[in-house]
């Protein structure tokens, strides 16, 4: 059996949520997507994520009760304090 593509793990992850949670995560997806176009879909750590030249930009994900938005890096972190 091969490996999930990264869009169609992302895919099924969404599909699985409660409407309201895959609403969410779907815009922070696409304005992910149109904020750093060159950025490729990926997995880190079990999650939905964004790479870009090798490094994860962000990852996001769902829980029970709400949904997160991580980003990677303390560059990252530092310039969006």
């Amino acid at each position: 059996m091969s490996e999930p593509t990264a869009k169609s793990f992302v895919d099924a992850t969404l599909a699985a949520l409660p409407a309201d949670q895959r609403a969410a995560l779907q815009h922070v997806r696409e304005t992910i997507a149109a904020a750093a176009p060159e950025a490729k879909e990926a997995i880190s750590y079990g999650a939905p994520a964004f790479r870009y030249r090798g490094k994860t930009l962000v990852a996001y994900s769902a829980s029970k009760a709400h949904c997160s938005f991580f980003p990677m890096g303390p560059e990252l972190i530092e310039r969006h304090r």
